[in-house]
Order: structure tokens, then C-alpha cells, then sequence
């Protein structure tokens, strides 16, 4: 079918549907020119791929969702979106959820594909980061 890419989720493969949407919680994901926007940023940028209807999706974002120094910092990409699967195939992802860690050059420098793998990550590099940043404040 046109316009419709297969990415294994959840243990299986499964196709992006558009225009599906959460029976949960609704999530929220970023639009193409807020992307745009955050790759001009020079800081570290952490994309998560993802999509409505994954299960494993939902856990990952209820789990960041607990953590607001991780939530601020990560941004949601809706895969049922056009927009966002060209950018998927352009970072070759193939499985979701997908986390791609890039640095101030936008390089790909870390990549997690799934949702435990992503929340160690994401706890090790930003929680526990700044958890070290504001020991040092008060050491001072």
C-alpha cells in the first residue's frame, strides 16, 4: 500500500495506521515544524518514535511521563504521521518504540529500541545527571 510503512512493535509487525488515535491516555507528540525547530537547537536532542496504538509505546510514556526532568527533556514522535515516517526511514527505524540520541550536530550518537532499554537510558543519562548537578549547587 501506498503511504504505509510496517514497523515491529509489541512483539509482532504491524503497519502505521493514520490517524489513529490513543484509547488511554492521549499523548503528546511533536509536529513536523516543532522538529524542525528543536534541530536547530544546539543542545543534546533525545526522539522517541512511537505510535498511539503500541502498547509498549504507552508504557514508555507513562514511565517518562513520572519523571518530569526526563519528560521536559525527550520529544514524542507520532509515527502514524507522514511527516514522521519519512523521518523514520530517513534514521532507518524499524521497530518502535525507537529512541535516537543526537548531539548539538544532530549526529546520532545513542539509539534504544526498547521501552526498558529507553527508560535506563533516559534515567542514567538525565535523572541521574541532574541529580550530580544539584549536589554540586548545594556543595557550593
Amino acid at each position: 500500500m501506498a503511504g504505509m510503512i510496517s514497523f515491529s512493535a509489541c512483539g509482532g509487525i504491524a503497519p502505521i495506521k493514520p490517524a489513529v488515535t490513543a484509547k488511554k491516555e492521549k499523548p503528546t507528540w511533536i509536529s513536523e515544524s516543532q522538529l524542525a525547530a528543536r534541530l536547530k537547537n544546539p543542545d543534546k536532542k533525545y526522539l522517541i518514535f512511537g505510535a498511539a496504538w503500541c502498547e509498549a509505546c504507552a508504557f514508555l510514556r507513562r514511565a517518562i511521563a513520572e519523571e518530569p526532568i526526563i519528560n521536559d527533556a525527550v520529544d514524542n514522535i507520532n509515527l502514524d504521521e507522514e511527516w514522521a515516517q519519512r523521518n523514520a526511514i530517513r534514521y532507518n527505524i524499524n521497530v518502535i518504540p525507537t529512541m535516537l540520541v543526537l548531539n548539538e550536530h544532530n549526529d546520532v550518537i545513542a539509539i534504544r529500541t526498547s521501552a526498558a532499554q529507553i527508560v535506563l537510558y533516559l534515567l542514567l543519562n538525565i535523572e541521574l545527571q541532574a541529580t550530580i548537578y544539584m549536589e554540586q549547587l548545594e556543595v557550593q
